[in-house]
C-alpha cells in the first residue's frame, strides 16, 4: 500500500541519500521540479529544502543520513588506516 503525502516542505541538519518509489507527485528541490514514475534517487545536502506536492511513494525504500560533521577527523583516521591494510 503506497504512503501518500499532500504539500509539504522539510528541511534537515543532515546529508541525505534517498531511494523510494514515486507512484505520482512532484518533488521540488532547489529551483528544479523532478517528476518520477519510475523511481527517484535523491541527493540532498544538509539545511535544503524539498517540497513534495501529491506525492505517493511506496512503503519500501532507503534513507542513509549523514551529520555535518561526519566523519570527524579521528573516524577519517581510523577509516584511511583501514583502507591502508586491506
Amino acid at each position: 500500500m503506497p504512503y501518500s503525502v499532500g504539500k509539504t516542505r522539510f528541511t534537515g541538519d543532515f546529508h541525505m541519500i534517498a531511494l523510494k518509489k514515486i507512484k505520482s507527485g512532484y518533488v521540488l528541490y532547489g529551483k528544479t521540479k523532478y517528476d518520477h514514475d519510475s523511481g527517484l534517487m535523491v541527493f540532498v545536502k544538509l539545511r535544503q529544502i524539498i517540497a513534495m506536492s501529491n506525492v505517493q511513494v511506496a512503503v519500501k525504500g532507503f534513507l542513509i543520513f549523514f551529520h555535518e560533521e561526519y566523519p570527524s577527523p579521528l573516524e577519517e583516521k581510523i577509516m584511511w588506516d583501514s583502507y591502508d591494510k586491506v
